[in-house]
Formats: C-alpha cells, structure tokens, sequence
C-alpha cells in the first residue's frame, strides 16, 4: 500500500527481508514519475498496481538515482522511459552481460561483488528460473548534471553527484512539495573491504542537500527524516569526522572525541568514527 507523505507524493515502504528499497511516486497534474524501479520484477508489478489507486494520469517516467541491483531490476517490467545519468547508464550497461543464476551469484560473492545478504535477497525476489535469462536493461533518457521535468503543477529535478555511496549519485527534487528522494547517497562504501565514508564526496553531497529546501527527506532504506532528523545525523557525522582526523584506528579516534566534546560517544557516534577511520 502506499503511503501519503504529502501533496502529489507517495511511498511504497522498503522492506529489510530481501532489500527492496522504498520506492516513490510523485504525482502532478500532467502526468507522474516513479522514483527507481525496485528489486524485482514482481517489487515493480507490486508498485505499479499500487500507484494506479492514487494516480489516473500517466505515468511518465521512472528516475534512476543509481546503478545498484535492488533500484534497476525492475526497470523491464516496469516498461516506463527511464531516466538516469550518464555515469549510471554506462554502469548499466557493463552490467548487460552479468548472469544471475545460482553458480553466477556465488562466483560474484567470490569476487567480492555480493554478500551472503545480498544473495539471499536476490534468492528471495526471484526464483531461479526468472533469473536464468534475466538481463540488466539500459536506461531510456540520459542526463549530465541536472535535468528538471515539468509534471503540471509539479517539478522534478534530476541532480548529478559523485556520491560517498556511488559515484553515480542522482537526487531527485521536488521543490513545490519540498520533497528530497536521497535514494543511498548518505550510505558509505567499501574500501580494502572495510565500510567508510570519503570524506569530501560525503560533505560535498551535505552541503548540496543543505542549500535546497527540504521538509521531507526520503532515503531508500530509512524511515522518513524530517529536518531536524536529518541536521542531527550531520551533526554526528561532523563530530565524528572531526575526531578521526587522519587516525586508522577507531579506539585512538573515540580518544580524540572525548578530548574535543569532553563526553564519551554516543548512539551511532563511534559507529562513524570507524567509517571516518577506515577510510583513512
């Protein structure tokens, strides 16, 4: 079911037990766009059915916001001009020639491309059989940097980052209804096979999300974030990036927290230290 979040905006909710990110409708007068395109081709139907109950207009088109599995499986099944950046097109399009069977998946968890979580989601979307012939489909419109659609009464503007997640980063706003869809950007990513943030993609992407107006800030796999919500979680990221310095080891930088806030960390705080620390 989808849920309302405001004027011309709705959300099918992410669900943890095979990944599915949320996935977003914005509706205007002349017509609507999806926001990303599911995890499955069975997420996607399960979308789409939804959206006709709110919607009677067309659906325009489905916004990309990057190039990982559980945001693009859906997008054959979906059969709606897709929309992404340059970087995510060609991202998609090494991707054509992967194969999703069983012995696939395993050697991708072998070369260090999935994890058991991973693989277990995709198991749990789609059966063998679906996947055995399963392709990636390229994106239907390209963009470099920003592109702004017209929906009627409603804007959506396409916004290009190299991201602390991806390097195919795509924020889609939605100024009249001060609506942010942030997809993963604010995640981290892997080095050396440690999780952690890159600091300068990180605040780079911080600070284009802090110039917009924003009352509602929906990540992919998150509850939804008011502005104070979001203003504290970069507020512990701030804190604990300036406590890891140019430290590798999280307990030296949970030493520098104490000295610089005269408090131990606390809630996710440490949690950050290490991402900062392991990408040092």
């Amino acid at each position: 079911m989808l849920k309302k979040i405001t004027e011309g905006i709705y959300l099918l909710d992410h669900e943890r037990e095979t990944d599915r990110p949320s996935l977003g409708l914005i509706v205007g007068e002349k017509g609507s766009m999806v926001v990303d395109s599911g995890n499955s081709p069975e997420h996607a139907e399960e979308f789409l059915q939804e959206a006709k109950k709110v919607t009677k207009g067309p659906i325009k088109y489905v916004g990309i916001t990057h190039c990982h599995w559980d945001h693009i499986m859906g997008m054959e099944k979906m059969n709606i001009p897709s929309v992404g950046s340059g970087k995510t097109q060609r991202r998609l399009k090494d991707m054509r020639d992967w194969k999703w069977d069983d012995a696939s998946l395993e050697k991708q968890k072998q070369e260090g491309v999935f994890n058991d979580f991973v693989i277990d989601a995709i198991k749990g979307e789609m059966k063998e059989e679906q996947r055995k012939d399963f392709r990636v489909s390229p994106m239907d419109i390209i963009f470099e940097g920003k592109l702004t659609f017209g929906l009627g009464n409603t804007t959506c503007e396409m916004l290009e980052m190299d991201g602390p997640h991806t390097e195919d980063t795509t924020l889609i706003y939605v100024p009249e209804r001060k609506v942010l869809f942030l997809g993963d950007s604010i995640y981290g990513a892997r080095k050396n096979g440690k999780y952690g943030y890159d600091r300068e993609k990180l605040f780079m992407l911080i600070d284009v999300i802090r110039s917009l107006d924003v009352v509602h800030y929906i990540v992919s796999h998150e509850s939804i974030l008011d502005q104070k919500e979001m203003e504290d979680f970069f507020a512990e990221l701030e804190r604990a990036s300036k406590a890891a310095g140019s430290e590798t080891s999280a307990k030296e930088g949970e030493k520098q927290f104490k000295k610089l806030f005269n408090r131990e960390p606390k809630g996710d705080e440490f949690f950050y230290i290490e991402c900062f620390c392991n990408w040092n």
